[in-house]
């Protein structure tokens, strides 16, 4: 094949692969809660709308940037942030004389908000995790459901499935396969055929079994004790919280379920965010070779490596037809560019003096272009 295909190949792998790879994704702030009082219904949405945002903007800056380097970005004035909305859209909304309350969703511009943190020196992650299998088992004073439609717990993970973020969450539909597969005793036992089952079937490559503890009798408790198994190939992590509301507010169970699903969320993001916060002005140049035997393989391939956040830009350097040399441009460290190449679906191996790229096999999971 000659050089130009080749290119014309790998362009459009890139083009289709980068479009795919932006639509929703982290840049998505989803149901944000206003409320505003104004002198008529007109000034209340306009004071509502402002108030969304600027939530909006905080929910996007602490989901990508590291704690110590936020302020700035915080401190950005509405009209700037207005500038970085890209659309948002109404989820509900009622409107009084003088009041409106409504859920709304801000879609950001990825390229001016990545210029924003660029020009404000913020360092941020560029990749989400691969997603995550939930099993929400509800304990009712040591009767465990899960799939049964009892389980409000499992309807508060569904709610939290809808949104996004940098761990993507999936929640089994429950249907007959799922519960011939799993039910709450296995999956607290951490029964590891069924769970290698259910990954398979929602294609993650890890579960999460988080257990919910509630009285028997149905009262609400003041705080919901959660235990959340994290279950990856061969291990298990094991942690356990508390999660209540604010104090003089009187909660219902629902309450406490959605708040404590949030919460377990807001602290896997927070341990992803931690592992994987890059030095964006800092990039480094590799030189690799890419096995291709047809171009059905390189188009995959392309499509994978587009979606890494961490590549800035790649090179054709060489080609032959069996393989394609390319220069790669990177950000963070080399151990943080193979785990967001592997969350793609493609394994970096140093072999003899050549470092070499290869498909594993496995679905690339959600990630941000950068």
């Amino acid at each position: 094949m000659t050089r130009v295909l080749w290119s014309a190949w790998f362009a459009l792998a890139l083009v289709l692969a980068a479009t795919m790879a932006s639509a929703g994704g982290p840049y998505a702030v989803i149901g944000v809660a206003v409320d505003e009082t104004a002198a008529d219904a007109a000034a209340a949405r306009d004071a509502a709308l402002a108030q969304g945002q600027r939530a909006a903007w905080r929910t996007l800056v602490e989901r990508l940037v590291a704690p110590d380097q936020a302020a700035a970005l915080l401190a950005l004035d509405d009209a700037r942030i207005g500038t970085l909305v890209q659309s948002f859209e109404v989820i509900d909304e009622k409107i009084g004389p003088d009041r409106y309350i409504a859920h709304l969703t801000f879609n950001f511009n990825e390229a001016l908000v990545r210029q924003t943190f660029r020009e404000l020196g913020a360092n941020r992650t560029v990749e989400t995790s691969p997603p995550v299998l939930v099993l929400p088992v509800l304990d009712q004073g040591g009767e465990r459901l899960l799939f049964e439609l009892e389980n409000g717990w499992r309807d508060a993970w569904q709610r939290v499935a809808a949104g996004s973020g940098l761990v993507p969450v999936v929640v089994p539909v429950g249907d007959l396969e799922d519960i011939a597969a799993i039910d709450a005793a296995r999956a607290v036992a951490g029964d590891a055929g069924a769970l290698a089952r259910l990954a398979g079937r929602y294609g993650t490559g890890s579960v999460a079994v988080v257990e919910a503890h509630v009285p028997a009798d149905g009262t609400v408790p003041a705080t919901l004790g959660v235990d959340v198994t994290m279950h990856r190939s061969i291990t298990a992590e094991v942690s356990s919280a508390g999660f209540g509301l604010a104090e003089g507010t009187e909660p219902t169970l629902d309450d406490l379920y959605a708040a404590a699903a949030q919460g377990v969320v807001d602290r896997l993001e927070a341990a992803w965010r931690a592992d994987n916060i890059v030095d964006t002005g800092t990039e480094t140049a590799m030189r690799l070779e890419v096995p291709v035997g047809a171009v059905g393989d390189w188009v995959d391939t392309t499509r994978r490596m587009a979606g890494v956040g961490a590549i800035r830009r790649t090179e054709i350097a060489a080609m032959s037809a069996k393989a394609v040399s390319l220069v790669v441009h990177y950000v963070g460290d080399e151990a943080q560019f193979g785990a967001a190449l592997g969350a793609a679906g493609l394994a970096l191996q140093r072999e003899a003096d050549v470092w070499v790229l290869r498909r594993t096999g496995a679905s690339p999971a959600t990630v941000i272009v950068e």
